[in-house]
């Protein structure tokens, strides 16, 4: 009761089957969803140059790319997402894994594209685009990505 009471005092949103302190580890091996970390840095602290494709500790429905210093074009910050089930735009981390296919993301507080793709299961590639569409006609990498490995 006195978890409910506390809860209560929260603005947080309930997902049925979701702990409602929320995920902190949210690591899946072989997708996307999880922490990366800048290629070529053994440190995992500072935090500051490394990323997290999760969910949202308190709109567990949300996705977020939580951004350090290392993605040109975007701020260390957070950007969120309403996930879809399938397509390429806005596609939930769990879903993405080394299939070939590059994933775009239309996200709040950045105007372009987010483009993300898993050349491995231990890579992982993004790149912001700034004025970037919705279409993967007009989603490719270039010398700019950020490359991250798990």
């Amino acid at each position: 009761p006195v978890l409910d009471q506390l809860l209560a005092l929260v603005n947080r949103e309930q997902v049925e089957g979701v702990d409602p302190c929320g995920s902190v580890m949210q690591d899946i091996p072989g997708t996307a969803q999880g922490c990366w970390f800048l290629s070529g840095n053994s440190e995992t602290y500072p935090e500051d140059p490394h990323l997290a494709l999760v969910h949202d500790n308190v709109h567990p429905s949300q996705a977020v790319f939580s951004v350090g210093i290392s993605v040109p074009n975007l701020e260390s910050r957070t950007y969120e997402f309403p996930p879809q089930s399938s397509g390429l735009l806005n596609r939930d981390f769990s879903d993405i894994t080394p299939d070939g296919q590059i994933y775009g993301f239309q996200t709040e507080g950045f105007s372009g594209a987010i483009i993300v793709k898993m050349p491995d299961a231990e890579t992982l590639w993004i790149e912001a685009i700034e004025g970037g569409g919705t279409s993967p006609s007009t989603w490719s990498f270039t010398s700019n990505k950020a490359i991250f490995k798990r």
